[in-house]
C-alpha cells in the first residue's frame, strides 16, 4: 500500500496495542491520541547490545483472561489515576535508558512497570488475578538469580504468562531456572519491524 510502519501501526491498533507496537518492532512506543495521525507507534533509538545481546525467556504460564474486560475494568480502579499521572515519568524514563543502552535501567524499568499495569488492571470491580502460583515462582526465582549476580528482570501483560529479560550469556541458565517452575519455555531475540512476507513463506 506504499505506507510507512508508523502508519501501518494505525491498522495494527484496531487489533491491539500490542501489534501496533510489534509493527515498528524493536523497542516502540505507541502515542495515546484522538486520531490515526496522533496515535501510532514510534520505534526508539535504542544502543546496540539492547538488539543484539537481549535474550526473552517466556514462561509459558497456562491460564484463562478476558483482556478486553481487564483493560475496561482498568478505568473503575482506584489506582488508574495514579498510573496514569506516573506512566509519563516511567516513559522519559525508558527512553533516556534506551538511548544509554543501559540494560539494567531498561528492565527494571520494564519490570516495575508490569506490577504497576497488574495494580491497576487487578483492582477493576470484578477484582481479576490473572496471575497463577508458577507466575510467583518465576518471580521468586528471577529475583533470587538477580541477587547471585544474573542480570535478569521480569516482565509480563495482563496474563499469567513471564517474560524474563536476560543477557545472551546467562540465557541458558535463566531458561533452566524458570523451567524448573514447572512451566514450558521459549527462548526469543529483539524483533525487528514488520515486513511483507516473500511468497514462498506466506502462510495462506
Amino acid at each position: 500500500l506504499g505506507l510507512t510502519r508508523p502508519e501501518v501501526s494505525t491498522v495494527a491498533r484496531l487489533g491491539s496495542s500490542s501489534a501496533a507496537r510489534s509493527v515498528t518492532g524493536a523497542y516502540s512506543q505507541l502515542f495515546a491520541g484522538l486520531n490515526d495521525e496522533d496515535c501510532r507507534s514510534e520505534r526508539l533509538d535504542a544502543g546496540d547490545s539492547l538488539h543484539d545481546d537481549v535474550r526473552i525467556v517466556s514462561g509459558l504460564v497456562p491460564s484463562y483472561k478476558e483482556t478486553e474486560q481487564a483493560h475496561a475494568e482498568a478505568e473503575d480502579s482506584h489506582m488508574f489515576e495514579a498510573r496514569l499521572a506516573h506512566i509519563h515519568g516511567q516513559i522519559a524514563e525508558m527512553r533516556d535508558a534506551l538511548r544509554g543502552d543501559e540494560f539494567d535501567r531498561v528492565f527494571e524499568c520494564a519490570e516495575h512497570d508490569s506490577l504497576s499495569l497488574a495494580a491497576t488492571t487487578m483492582t477493576g470491580p470484578a477484582g481479576w488475578v490473572y496471575w497463577q502460583p508458577e507466575t510467583i515462582a518465576i518471580f521468586n526465582r528471577v529475583r533470587e538469580l538477580r541477587n547471585e549476580g544474573v542480570p535478569v528482570y521480569f516482565s509480563t501483560d495482563t496474563g499469567a504468562s513471564v517474560y524474563v529479560n536476560t543477557r545472551a550469556e546467562y540465557v541458558d541458565e535463566v531458561e533452566s531456572a524458570v523451567a524448573d517452575c514447572g512451566v514450558e519455555t521459549d527462548v526469543w531475540q529483539v524483533g525487528g519491524p514488520a515486513r511483507t512476507l516473500d511468497e514462498s513463506e506466506d502462510l495462506f
